[in-house]
């Protein structure tokens, strides 16, 4: 969207964005001592290795997290420019003090932002109008025999044989909220990590225009 264009929401909280890195090896092109070497390097600090050889470790609003079993690693932080510094600063070390190209071993990237949306209206009002026409609701409040209404909104890619380029979108009310609080999830994974990029950075407007889209159907 444009910046001329006023939010229709009025405040966005953000509770967490990731970018995560499935490796396509089956195993992983760097030793654990290699690492825990590029992490202190990197000046992370409070650097964990539990039982499953899986680390933890922080560097400001940063935290980087790895599962050693399932062949992934990533990065938090809830702003975007850092998240992205911290992930090609990681892969540049690697690849300017070990000569490894990690991107030769990149199965996916995954992308995850979560978000807090205040707007003007009743969150419940809203998905309760949404409900009206829904059918299968329609037919499940007769088998109860009680009013119901959607919870939530909750949208994936279709299923398909490539679980590697996949989209998955969810807004939901938030219950414990004053009533005007939606709660949002985008998750998107793919091998591009300038698709990965482009998502992050864009997630605010998506939950904008999505809010925006249930917040005006008829």
């Amino acid at each position: 969207m444009t910046k001329q264009n006023k939010h229709q929401f009025e405040k966005e909280k953000i509770l967490d964005r990731r970018i995560g890195i499935r490796l396509n090896s089956v195993y992983w092109p760097v030793d654990l001592n290699t690492i825990d070497d590029i992490l202190r390097r990197l000046k992370y600090t409070n650097i964990t290795r539990d039982s499953n050889q899986s680390y933890r470790a922080f560097k400001h609003n940063t935290e980087f997290y790895s599962d050693y079993v399932k062949m992934v690693f990533g990065f938090h932080n809830r702003d975007i420019s850092s998240l992205i510094d911290a992930h090609a600063e990681f892969f540049s070390t690697l690849d300017r003090e070990y000569k490894i190209d990690l991107s030769n071993y990149i199965r996916f990237y995954e992308i995850e932002c979560v978000s807090n949306i205040i707007t003007e209206k009743e969150t419940f009002d809203v998905f309760t109008k949404i409900s009206q026409n829904f059918a299968v609701k329609n037919s499940v409040e007769s088998i109860l025999g009680t009013p119901l209404r959607l919870n939530n909104l909750d949208l994936s890619s279709q299923k398909s044989d490539n679980n590697d380029q996949w989209e998955s979108i969810e807004v939901s009310p938030r219950i414990e909220s004053n009533g005007k609080i939606y709660f949002c999830r985008l998750t998107s994974r793919g091998n591009d990590p300038k698709h990965a990029y482009e998502m992050l950075r864009k997630s605010s407007d998506t939950f904008e225009q999505i809010i925006t889209l249930l917040e005006n159907q008829n």
